[in-house]
Formats: structure tokens, sequence, C-alpha cells
């Protein structure tokens, strides 16, 4: 079996595509939740979609707080805001418009998921054992 550092070797980053609107709590905790992954926080390149939210999630200090933190420890971050909302279908397609990290693998999360601390090197392991993600 490989090691973490093997499957980041192999399969590189992950962009994580996030779209929400008026869940400042719930996506806080699903970043706290990517910030303790074993696949390590500084592989992400994170999409956050705000599809129009009552309060804009770049106008709270805690969510602020956090997009700084997971700066900080090597994960890239686009936060994008619609103005009027259109729905997550439309939101889930500005992430893909946005996302300049093509070459990655993509991880489209709902905005109230907590994740294990391994999910995401699990998902390679399942990879790596020849299974089809698709």
């Amino acid at each position: 079996m490989k090691t973490t550092q093997e499957l980041r070797e192999k399969y590189g980053r992950v962009s994580i595509h996030v779209c929400t609107k008026d869940r400042a709590t719930e996506v806080a905790l699903l970043f706290e939740s990517l910030r303790k992954q074993t696949y390590g926080i500084d592989m992400f390149d994170i999409i956050l979609v705000d599809d129009a939210s009552g309060t804009p999630l770049m106008n709270l200090y805690f969510v602020q707080y956090l997009i700084n933190r997971l700066k900080i420890e090597g994960c890239s971050f686009k936060c994008y805001r619609n103005q009027t909302s259109f729905g997550v279908c439309s939101a889930r397609q500005k992430a893909i418009d946005i996302d300049e990290f093509s070459d990655n693998w993509t991880l489209r999360l709902d905005d109230d998921v907590v994740l294990q601390k391994d999910y995401i090197e699990k998902l390679f392991r399942v990879i790596e054992e020849g299974y089809d993600m698709a």
C-alpha cells in the first residue's frame, strides 16, 4: 500500500468546488474538516461560489479567518459571489468556469458536508485499487 506522500505525488492537487447560499456556519465546518485532511491542505484548490447570500460570506469575520488560515497553510482559494441567486446548478457551472486548475482532480462538495479526516486519501486509495470513480 502506498504512503500518503506517494499518493500525493501520483495524483497531485485536488480542486474542491463548494456552492452555498446563507450557510456560513456549515461552510466553516466544511473548511475545518478540509484543514484536517490527511492528504494535506496544501494540495487543495478551493473554489467557493456564494449564490447571493443575504450577508455575503466574505463579509463574515469567522469565514474570513478560516479562509486566511487555509491560505497560510498552503491552500489556494478563490471566491465568487453571484449578485442574484441563480440556483445550485448555475453556481456549480460557475465553479467549473472559474476553475483555472482544470488539470486537477475535481471534487464537488455540498456546503453542509463534514469530511472524515482521511476521506480524500481514501478516495485515491480506491482509485489506486482499480475501481472506477466516474
